[in-house]
């Protein structure tokens, strides 16, 4: 995860500006939120699963003002149903974008190194 790159994106909740971002602080946080392990959690977050997508938002959205420091666990005093409804498809886009990416010169030297196994 050490490629991980740190996206956010500008959310409102209640009449607060927020952001969601997603790093290595959010994996943190969320594993001691959920008590799961993040790799499980992207199969649980894609599957739409409501407990994994609000530890996710507790674990990533911050005050505008103070964008080092998560919410946590102050995200369950907001409307759930509302922050599922309307931010589930912005954690599944914003851990997708923040995921390493291969590039595609790396693609192709592992392309030429299962070429040459092969042989």
């Amino acid at each position: 995860m050490a490629n991980l790159t740190k996206k956010s994106k500008e959310i409102v909740l209640g009449n607060k500006k927020y952001i969601m971002c997603f790093d290595m602080n959010s994996i943190n946080l969320f594993q001691e939120l959920s008590g799961m392990g993040f790799l499980n959690a992207i199969h649980l977050i894609n599957k739409y699963d409501d407990k994994a997508l609000l530890y996710f938002m507790a674990s990533s959205i911050r005050p505008k003002d103070n964008p080092e420091v998560p919410i946590g666990e102050k995200l369950f005093e907001f409307d759930i149903i509302g922050l599922l409804l309307s931010h589930t498809l912005d954690v599944i886009e914003l851990v997708s974008a923040s995921m390493p990416q291969v590039s595609n010169n790396k693609k192709k030297v592992q392309q030429k190194q299962k070429r040459k196994v092969k042989k």
